[in-house]
């Protein structure tokens, strides 16, 4: 009841109504300039100003993901059932609660809210953007749509990532709260520019629901059985998010405690952190160009071989960015673990996508989805754990052995494939 009256609140024709590619480009733009406002300084306020643990850190990082995973499915029915115009909008808006949150106060619970809000604020908009579009131009039309929104996101970011280095200077928890500001300032625009023109329900057999979920997995068991490639693609996922999330929520933290940040009145630790994020982008982007040309869809071997490469070089350079003395060799390596870890997301999901079937493939591909999600869960923790009782770089060497078991698995399948 309460989601038909909001509903029928928003759903008037918007008075700017705006042709529906332009507002994609521009709420992918502005997106891309928020979130990086608030990704680019989140973890030096959690580390300078809330002074959280390595623990705390990794637990602030698995709340958002537990958020997601929980609620990916209540939220998207709104979305399959009644408008993703409308799921667009609260999600923005319950994102921008969240990161309000999140940079109100250096309060450990309260950020753990605040993150637990983003997260679920993420589902609501996870998704349903990318439908939208595709049924207001069509999916002949989609395609191109979202690649440009892609290259918009991602101008955005490198905007988000300028602007946080200088709005920081009046504090850390500024960027956090200029985000939060202008995601709930964004969504009462989205609620003027928006249409929704072509909307139709989504089946009840497509729809995302707890039933069709546990189906999802019931079904996955019973092709694993039948297709056991299957069984390994699952487990190479849960693998690369077991070591991920640790990795991700504790680099900037060593950064910080084994270099002292040239002192520069005009760039902040924000802009150094900022400048490092800019280089791993670029380099992702980079990387991403370059796989993409050379992928050879009619070679399982070949999507096999790029894993474990790729598997085994981040796991060495997790390793070498871990014990760098050398503050520019330490950031460089980063950069390259972000273009590793995008050629291994390529080649991953090029690798499920040649073994699935047509008829079965959105449900092998959202059974990865899951696995990783779970692996991060599961990793996350573990790795905070041992940050806290050995030491930071401990718990950063702990990711780079998480991967030892995908490299593992990928050789001895290369091996028993040349032995047959």
């Amino acid at each position: 009841m309460k989601i038909r009256l909001i509903g029928n609140l928003l759903h008037y024709q918007p008075v700017f109504k705006t042709p529906a590619l332009r507002v994609y480009i521009t709420n992918r733009f502005f997106t891309g300039i928020l979130f990086w406002l608030f990704f680019c300084v989140n973890t030096v306020f959690f580390i300078r100003n809330a002074h959280l643990d390595a623990l705390q850190l990794v637990l602030v990082g698995s709340a958002l993901e537990a958020g997601i995973f929980l609620f990916e499915i209540p939220t998207g029915m709104v979305a399959d059932l009644y408008s993703r115009r409308l799921s667009v909008i609260i999600g923005t808006a319950v994102i921008g609660l969240g990161t309000l949150l999140t940079g109100l106060t250096p309060n450990f619970f309260l950020i753990l809210t605040g993150q637990i809000i983003w997260g679920v604020g993420f589902t609501f908009t996870s998704g349903a953007l990318d439908a939208w579009i595709s049924d207001e131009i069509g999916m002949d039309n989609a395609t191109t749509a979202y690649l440009r929104g892609s290259q918009s996101f991602n101008l955005g970011a490198v905007v988000g990532i300028s602007l946080c280095a200088v709005i920081s200077l009046a504090g850390l928890n500024i960027p956090i709260l200029v985000s939060g500001f202008g995601m709930l300032c964004f969504a009462i625009i989205l609620t003027l520019i928006m249409s929704e023109d072509n909307y139709k329900p989504t089946p009840s057999e497509d729809r995302q629901t707890w039933a069709h979920f546990y189906g999802t997995f019931q079904h996955t068991f019973y092709l694993t059985r039948s297709k056991k490639i299957l069984l390994t693609i699952l487990a190479v996922g849960l693998v690369f998010g077991l070591y991920s999330e640790g990795f991700d929520r504790l680099w900037i933290a060593s950064l910080l405690e084994r270099f002292i940040l040239p002192e520069i009145s005009w760039l902040p630790v924000t802009g150094w952190v900022g400048l490092v994020y800019a280089a791993s982008l670029l380099t992702g982007a980079l990387a991403a160009k370059i796989t993409e040309k050379r992928l050879d869809l009619t070679r399982t071997d070949y999507f096999e071989t790029g894993l474990l490469t790729a598997s085994l070089f981040i796991a060495l350079a997790i390793t070498g960015f871990t014990l760098s003395p050398w503050w520019l060799l330490t950031c460089a390596l980063y950069c390259i673990i972000a273009g590793l870890r995008t050629v291994a997301s390529t080649m991953y999901t090029a690798w499920a996508n040649s073994q699935a079937e047509p008829e079965v493939r959105a449900t092998v591909l959202s059974t990865t989805s899951q696995a990783d999600a779970i692996g991060q869960l599961l990793g996350g923790p573990v790795s905070g754990i041992v940050a806290r009782s050995l030491g930071l770089q401990t718990g950063l060497l702990l990711s780079s052995i998480l991967l030892v078991p995908n490299i593992l698995m990928l050789t001895n399948r290369l091996v028993r494939r040349n032995n047959d």
